[in-house]
């Protein structure tokens, strides 16, 4: 029995040191990407990552505004060694059609972004590095 007790605080403790490396995306995991928008460093990282894009979408240049779209919780991704925050905004309600994938770093200070919109090539945002690329397209089932 006493194994077993053991086993239970190792996994209870791994547990806890797997918030610990996540730091502020732990905390901030299943909020809304409208909700990471309006507090600090998202909105900054949001605001970068738009500003350096031409001709997006007024969906997404206002939604930090407007709020107006369709988003999900945050769920938190693995990229390397690090948890990243990842949540999707849609066009309205049409989320087959126009979806947003938003991607924060662990600390907030950087977004990235892909939009995938029928009938289009799908488009990165934020200059994501391959392994960001690729945990947006694994969350995606690709």
């Amino acid at each position: 029995m006493r194994s077993v007790g053991s086993t239970a605080i190792g996994l209870a403790l791994a547990a806890l040191l797997a918030g610990v490396a996540a730091g502020p995306s732990l905390a901030r995991a299943s909020a809304s990407l409208r909700e990471l928008v309006k507090s600090e460093p998202y909105r900054t990282a949001w605001g970068q990552m738009v500003g350096k894009e031409r001709n997006l979408p007024s969906w997404i240049k206002d939604f930090a505004v407007t709020g107006e779209g369709a988003n999900t919780p945050a769920q938190m991704v693995p990229v390397g060694r690090q948890a990243y925050l990842l949540a999707t905004l849609c066009m309205g309600q049409d989320c087959a059609a126009h979806k947003l994938y938003v991607v924060f770093s662990p600390d907030g200070s950087k977004a990235f972004g892909e939009l995938v919109e029928t009938g289009k090539e799908p488009r990165w945002l934020g200059r994501p590095d391959a392994a960001v690329r690729a945990a947006v397209k694994e969350a995606q089932g690709q």
